[in-house]
Formats: C-alpha cells, sequence, structure tokens
C-alpha cells in the first residue's frame, strides 16, 4: 500500500471498528486464538495489507481490556496513514503512543525486526512498560533496548518481534554488530519496519550531527599546544570571521597566509600540512565558537559537554575528532586521550537500512517538504478528536532580551496572583536559571526543570498544571508529558504557556505551543520576543542589529507589525534554510562514507558467510604481489628483502634470494608466500581450527583497515566547513580524499592479511587449543 486517499483511509477506520465491534464480543481466548490464526496466516505469506484490517481491529478490541483505553477514530486514522508509509501528523495529546501500536502490531505478526525509535531513553523505557502487555495479550513478544532491566542481552532483545529503541542506541548497535567477529556474534535483525515517534524530530533536527563509535585511543598529538597559543594570537575579522549567531567560524585567506609565514609552510591547506590544519581549526572553534558555560562546564578538572536541547551535563560524552582535546587546551587543562573513530553513520543512511518508514509527530506538517524530498516520505495530517481550546496571544516584542524578560515576569506574577499556573519555556539553560532568580527575587514559589533526569523531570511537570504552580522549563526537558488540570484550572482558562523568545523555525515554536490545551481543554501562550533573541541575532536582516544599537535603552513594547513582523519572519526563513543546508552538507559527506561502509559491511559478511577461505588467502597473495611489483623496481634486492622480512618470512634466509628472483617479484613471492602458507597450515591441520584462524586473520585487517579509513575522512570532515569558506569545495575535496584513501586502504587491507596470515605466532597447547599471536 503506498499514498491512497483520506477517502480510502477514513473508510478503512469504519471497516476497522465494525470488525473491532465483533471482536469485543469475543473472550479473551477467543481474541488471542484469532490473533495467533492471523499471525500463522501472515507468516505462511498472507500480505500485511490483506491482514491490516484483522489486525488493527484486534488491537482496537484488545486495548480496553488490557491497557483501559480505547484507540479513538483519529488515533485508527493515524494507524492507517502509518501502514501506508507515511508520517501522520497528530497533535500533542491526542494519543501518538496508543496510535503506534497498530502498524507495530500489524508488522510484528511477520516476525521481528519492527522497531519503535524515539529520542528520548525515558519515553522508550516508558511506552514500552506502558504498552507490552498489549502485545503480549495478542501473542507477540516485545522488548526495550534501553535501560536493561535484568541484563537482558542483545540477542533476546532483538529477537522480539517489536523493539522500543531510540535512535542513538540503534545506532550504535548497528555499527557494533557490523563489527562483529564471527557470525554467531552478531544480533540485529533484517530492519524491516519502524514507526518514528517525533518523526520530524528524529528526521530533522537530529539528523546533523552523525553517530560516531569510538574506541582506541590515539597517539597524542603535540600539535594542540601549538594551535591553541597559534589562534590567540590571530585578529577576529582580518585572520578569521565568525557568523552572527557566532556558532560557526573560519579562517579568512589572510588568516592562512599569516599562519603559514609563522609555521614557514608553503600550503597549509596541502595534504603534507594536513594534520597542523586540523589543529588549528579545531584550537579556532574550542576559542570562537564554543562558549563556557553555555557550551560546556569545567568540573573537577574536566570539560563536560551540554546537551544544548535539555541543558543537562554530558558527563562522559566527548566532542568528537579532537574537538574536546582542543576544548582542554584552551582550559589549560590535562589533554585526555583522543580517541579514534572507529565507525560511524548519519541517521539518514541509518533509517535507509529500513525496509519500510513510518512516523508520528505533532507539528510534521510543517516540515512536509523537506521530509518527501529527503526521504520519499509523505505527511497526513489527522484531525484533533476534539476542537483546539488554545489562545494564543499575539506576540509582545521588546528591543533587548532583559525588558522581555521583565515583562515576562510581570506577567507570570499577574497570574500567579489569581492562581493560575503558569509553564515559562527558557530559551537556553542560563536564560532559566536567570529567570528563576527573578521569581526568587519575586517571592514566587516555582519549580526549574533544566537539568534533573528525564524520568523526573517528567514527574515535575505532569504538576505543572495545578494550581498556583509555576513551572520553569527548558530545551526539551520533559517533553511527551501531559500536563493535567488541576481542579478550577480549567475555569481559570487552563494553564498559561510563556515563551522567551522564538525558536529557530515555526515548526520549533508550534512543538512549545503544543504543550497545554490539549484534549480539548482550554489553556494560552504567550511569546516574549526580543530584537536581540539569538534567532534575531543571528538571522535577522542587518537593520535590526543597528536598531537594537541605537534603541538599547527603550524598555517599551515595539509593534509587532510592518518591518519588525518581516524581521522575524525573514530570521526563521532564513534559520531553517541554513538548517537545511546543514543537513545536506551531512548527507553529502555521509553519502560517500556510506557507499564505501555498504562494501566494507558487504565484504564481512561475506567473509562471516563463507566456511572456507583458501580461496580468499590465494586471492591476498595474487594482489600483494602485483601491488609490489607496482610500485617497487624490479631488480630491487634491498626493498624486496625489507618487504619479505615485514609482510611474509620474518626468519627468512637472504642468500636464497638471487637477482634473478629479484627481476620477476610478482612470481616470486607469490611463491614465497604460497610456501609460507602452507607452512602455517602445517601447524593447524585441523580444519576447523585453520578456517577458523583464515577468518580471523582476514576479519582482523579488514577491521584494522576500514577503523583507519573512517578515522581519516571523519577529520576530513572536520575540517570542511573552514575549507569552504577559504574559497575550497569542501564537499569535493572530501570525495575526492576518500576515493583515494579507499584505494590505499583496500592495497593496505590486503598487506595486512599477508602479515596477520605469514607472520603471526600459532602455539598449539598439549590439549588442541591454539593460541594465535598477531604481528
Amino acid at each position: 500500500m503506498r499514498t491512497h486517499s483520506a477517502r480510502h483511509y477514513r473508510r478503512l477506520v469504519q471497516t476497522i471498528q465494525a470488525e473491532a465491534t465483533r471482536f469485543a464480543d469475543q473472550t479473551d481466548a477467543e481474541l488471542r486464538t484469532a490473533s495467533a490464526t492471523l499471525r500463522n496466516q501472515v507468516r505462511a505469506g498472507q500480505s500485511l495489507a490483506d491482514s491490516l484490517v484483522t489486525a488493527y481491529a484486534l488491537v482496537v478490541a484488545a486495548a480496553p481490556r488490557v491497557l483501559h483505553q480505547t484507540p479513538r477514530a483519529n488515533q485508527i486514522l493515524a494507524a492507517v496513514a502509518m501502514a501506508d508509509g507515511r508520517i501522520s501528523d497528530l497533535a500533542a495529546g491526542e494519543g501518538k503512543t496508543l496510535a503506534a501500536t497498530m502498524p507495530l502490531f500489524l508488522h510484528g505478526l511477520a516476525g521481528n525486526g519492527n522497531f519503535l525509535i524515539t529520542a528520548s531513553d525515558y519515553l522508550a523505557a516508558r511506552d514500552f512498560a506502558a504498552l507490552g502487555d498489549l502485545y503480549r495479550f495478542l501473542g507477540l513478544s516485545v522488548a526495550c533496548a534501553v535501560n536493561r532491566a535484568g541484563g537482558v542481552d542483545k540477542p533476546t532483545i532483538y529477537a522480539a518481534d517489536i523493539v522500543y529503541t531510540t535512535n542513538r542506541a540503534l545506532g550504535f548497535d548497528y555499527l557494533l554488530d557490523n563489527l562483529a567477529s564471527d557470525a554467531a556474534d552478531r544480533f540485529l535483525p533484517p530492519l524491516r519496519f519502524a514507526v518514528l515517534d517525533e518523526a520530524d524530530a528524529l528526521l530533522l533536527d537530529d539528523a546533523q550531527t552523525p553517530l560516531v563509535l569510538t574506541g582506541l585511543p590515539r597517539v597524542q598529538s603535540n600539535y594542540y599546544g601549538t594551535a591553541n597559543r597559534m589562534v590567540q594570537m590571530l585578529d577576529e575579522g582580518l585572520d578569521f570571521s565568525r557568523s552572527a549567531d557566532y556558532r560557526r567560524v573560519w579562517f579568512t585567506p589572510t588568516g592562512i597566509l599569516t599562519m603559514q609565514k609563522f609555521f614557514g609552510v608553503p600550503d597549509l591547506l596541502g595534504d603534507q600540512w594536513r594534520p597542523l590544519y586540523r589543529h588549528l581549526v579545531l584550537a579556532l572553534r574550542a576559542h570562537y565558537a564554543f562558549e563556557r558555560d553555555r557550551d560546556y562546564l569545567v568540573m573537577a578538572g574536566a570539560v563536560v559537554l551540554i546537551d544544548p536541547t535539555t541543558g543537562r551535563e554530558l558527563t562522559g560524552v566527548q566532542a568528537q575528532a579532537g574537538q574536546h582535546q582542543a576544548i582542554e587546551a584552551k582550559e589549560h587543562l590535562p589533554l585526555t586521550p583522543e580517541l579514534r573513530t572507529m565507525a560511524a553513520v548519519t541517521y539518514q543512511n541509518l533509517y535507509g537500512q529500513f525496509h519500510e518508514l513510518a512516523g508520528m509527530a505533532g507539528t510534521a506538517a510543517l516540515g512536509a517538504r523537506e521530509l518527501r524530498q529527503r526521504y520519499g516520505l509523505r505527511v497526513f495530517r489527522v484531525p484533533t478528536a476534539q476542537p483546539v481550546q488554545r489562545k494564543t496571544n499575539p506576540d509582545q516584542l521588546y528591543v533587548t532580551v532583559n525588558a522581555a524578560i521583565a515583562a515576562a515576569a510581570a506577567a507570570v506574577a499577574t497570574a500567579h496572583a489569581q492562581h493560575r499556573p503558569v509553564v515559562i519555556q527558557a530559551d537556553s539553560p542560563a536564560q532559566a536559571q536567570t529567570f528563576a532568580q527573578q521569581l526568587l527575587d519575586a517571592s514566587i514559589p516555582h519549580v526549574l526543570i533544566a537539568t534533573q533526569a528525564a524520568a523526573r523531570a517528567a514527574v515535575l511537570l505532569s504538576a505543572a498544571g495545578q494550581p498556583d504552580a509555576v513551572t520553569v522549563v527548558t530545551g526539551s526537558a520533559g517533553r511527551g508529558t501531559a500536563i493535567p488540570l488541576g481542579p478550577g484550572v480549567a475555569e481559570l482558562g487552563g494553564v498559561l504557556l510563556i515563551i522567551l523568545a522564538h525558536q529557530s523555525s515555526r515548526r520549533a515554536d508550534v512543538q512549545l505551543q503544543q504543550c497545554v490545551a490539549q484534549n480539548g481543554e482550554p489553556g494560552e501562550t504567550r511569546v516574549f520576543a526580543s530584537l536581540s533573541d539569538r534567532v534575531m541575532v543571528a538571522q535577522a536582516p542587518k537593520w535590526v542589529a543597528r536598531y537594537v544599537a541605537t534603541h538599547a535603552d527603550d524598555q517599551s513594547q515595539l509593534p509587532v507589525r510592518g518591518r519588525f513582523k518581516q524581521a522575524l519572519r525573514r530570521a526563521q526563513a532564513n534559520a531553517t534554510a541554513a538548517a537545511q543546508r546543514d543537513r545536506f552538507n551531512t548527507q553529502q559527506y555521509g553519502d560517500v562514507l556510506q557507499e564505501q561502509r555498504t562494501a566494507v559491511y558487504a565484504a564481512r559478511n561475506r567473509i562471516l558467510r563463507l566456511k572456507t577461505l583458501d580461496e580468499l588467502a590465494a586471492a591476498t597473495n595474487r594482489r600483494v604481489a602485483a601491488h609490489y611489483a607496482a610500485t617497487h623496481d624490479a631488480g630491487d634486492m634491498t626493498g624486496m628483502l625489507d618487504f619479505i622480512y615485514q609482510y611474509i618470512d620474518r626468519d627468512f634466509a637472504a642468500a636464497t634470494l638471487d637477482e634473478q628472483k629479484v627481476a620477476t617479484p610478482a612470481a616470486t613471492l607469490q611463491t614465497l608466500m604460497s610456501a609460507q602458507l602452507d607452512e602455517q597450515h602445517a601447524k593447524l591441520p585441523d580444519s576447523t581450527q585453520w578456517q577458523a584462524f583464515l577468518h580471523m586473520a582476514v576479519l582482523k585487517a579488514l577491521d584494522a583497515a576500514w577503523i583507519d579509513q573512517v578515522d581519516d575522512l571523519q577529520a576530513l570532515q572536520a575540517m570542511g566547513q573552514t575549507r569552504r569558506r577559504a574559497g575550497h569545495d569542501a564537499v569535493v575535496e572530501y570525495q575526492q580524499a576518500a576515493r583515494r584513501s579507499f584505494a590505499r586502504m583496500r592495497d593496505s587491507m590486503a598487506l595486512q592479511v599477508a602479515r596477520n596470515l605469514y607472520c603471526s605466532e600459532l602455539v598449539v597447547a598439549e590439549d588442541g587449543t591454539v593460541d594465535v599471536q598477531f604481528p
């Protein structure tokens, strides 16, 4: 089924409800039998399209018995659209969690490989706990891949028909699964179907940063201190420039010439000096794009990153590709080991592994065009069950942030005097702290939700609808949590939501507004914005900055019309376009890596499936011999001896190598490698042990070469923005470098396979076990 009409969906809803009414008269045992029958039919080949009505009706009939909830018509409608591969735009509070059970159950009938993916560990665990009994009642298995209680292992989790997880957990498991050294160690099933919770956030907002799996530490570079001192000698505006929001920084051509002269190098952007240039870029970003107490803290002599969305401390998390160490150098702290990138994947490419995707969100319609263009996913708007009673007031606009905060604080005091609950949505953790201090100064009791764990934040936010409650939140803290109204609050107009500053997009604004006035309840939103808000500073027309400079002392409210209204619209449009460009660039880099990753993972899978690798070993011999012949002069006795000692036989008798053999290097090396392979095989005559050794030798070489490749490309990508600003086409350069290094990687892998095969020590114990000591 693909993108049918809304009329078709509504007819299906009516058919499902009629079938559910019939099931409602059946006993629990009869429902389970009907579910088992349907599961057997699906696994015998019946299509999911032909099974949809019965499957959905079973869920609709079972939910009241198990969950004490009855899916409403609009929830069934959203579920039908998701079964058609769409993203259902269903407003917050309309029951997306329950709606997702229907397409998940339908696909779960066919077996494992079906996922509910969200961005929050807390939400994944919460929804699994709340809905697991429904799936189990209908005969399907369900598991949660985060917060694993009782130490449930990953193979058991992923064997379940339905898995609740997060985008990060699934991404890292995908990368780890493809580093398995044995087929028996793999745990991920084929990725068949996923429902993406808050799909626009997962597919758009979170798609700008790739997932990176780190492992072994690098050899510590001595460039960090040098680069840190160098960038502090540069002049802003002359040697480097920054974007208006101070989030992006780049060297100017003058700055590059200055550094080339200082270091005495001819071409800082060339391959020879790429490591130095990389460290200079990291140092520049550490000083001028990363701000202490906004992006990171220094605690107990260590750099602790801050989650830009929630404001929480990210203990144990490092900025990637050496950025963390550059920040440490800036703060004059001991440098922690820089971890090498072992594997990486963009979220776009991760979701592309699924046979079918669907999703749900409250604001997907506002990102519909990009979702369709980038992912081929259409958005279907689902009406609310009850008319929306939210009162949205015109903006209150001021020149400065302080003036806007003062006006907002006065509005909070007025509402609090009426015992009306108020939720204040701050623009940043720092702003939340500032506003909370103003409430303290005004003797207004309040709760600040900023750095608490997600579960605690949800508990606190769920009490925000009680009389007299004043709650300050920041970012996505408590997202996905309903705010029930306390006694008498509806008569006061419901919860008053005060938003301090517009977000970077209209879609983000609506996400905030939807946290109040859900399910037909009353509520009100008021935005207190300023010309000094982040989105205005970064993206508004230049006249706005001049106006702020000349009217900084003006505390009065500005009219939200004419050029001020247009400035806000333009700022949000510019910010949205910039975010789209960033996602496009991320995808361009990601596609290059994805092409290579696909080839490497396919090779790994073939190796894991092959029972014998003797032919692969022979092919490696031919490749290594041909590579040597192509890169060395015939007759080079010293070069050939060095090569033999390094890759083939460390005990080789040099006297046996004559000029005739050196003159035909390919044939000579193949003969030597074949003899050495036979000698190793003689030490392991048992076929099972010999093949296990071959598998280990080849996979170890492949993984080492691939890790070097990924690590190298990750570092190259980190320099992309500055090179682009310096007049280079960073993506084209990256693509060219990636192709060259991939070819080198294949040669390097073949050489490492040879070294593993011929230079490893094989020690056979008395009990028959073998200790392999790789070189």
